[in-house]
């Protein structure tokens, strides 16, 4: 497993994935590339992130109704929502522990729908916020 660490999370993510940043997000994808899981953070400054800060961030797919699933991955907890249109297929994780945020997504195209979610469940099982 490889550990790729910003100053805020890390992941670890098997032997066959990689990891490259830019200034908004980590985006993660195996070789050859199915789809992509992008996760980016923020710090709440007021003190700990609420599960209303969350759902803040979640409010279009709420108001266009979508379910959301509870979740606690390792030391984060939020919630979880899938949802997919004619061409892609999205999970989506709005993730609290302290006062960070962490908001991942997985996208891929319809017709591999599934085929990553066991390997992205594993790797967001690893999850941890610095």
């Amino acid at each position: 497993m490889k550990t790729f660490k910003t100053s805020w999370w890390s992941v670890k993510f098997p032997g066959g994935w990689s990891a490259e940043r830019d200034d908004d997000c980590t985006t993660i994808t195996a070789d050859p590339e199915v789809g992509a899981l992008q996760i980016s953070a923020a710090r709440n400054d007021n003190g700990p992130a609420t599960d209303e800060d969350l759902l803040e961030f979640a409010e279009d797919h709420v108001k266009a109704g979508a379910k959301l699933r509870e979740v606690t991955l390792g030391m984060l907890s939020g919630f979880y929502l899938h949802y997919s249109d004619d061409e892609f297929s999205s999970r989506e994780w709005w993730l609290r522990s302290g006062n960070t945020v962490v908001l991942a997504t997985y996208t891929t195209e319809l017709e591999y729908r599934g085929q990553e979610d066991s390997a992205i469940d594993q790797i967001l099982a690893t999850l941890e916020v610095a």
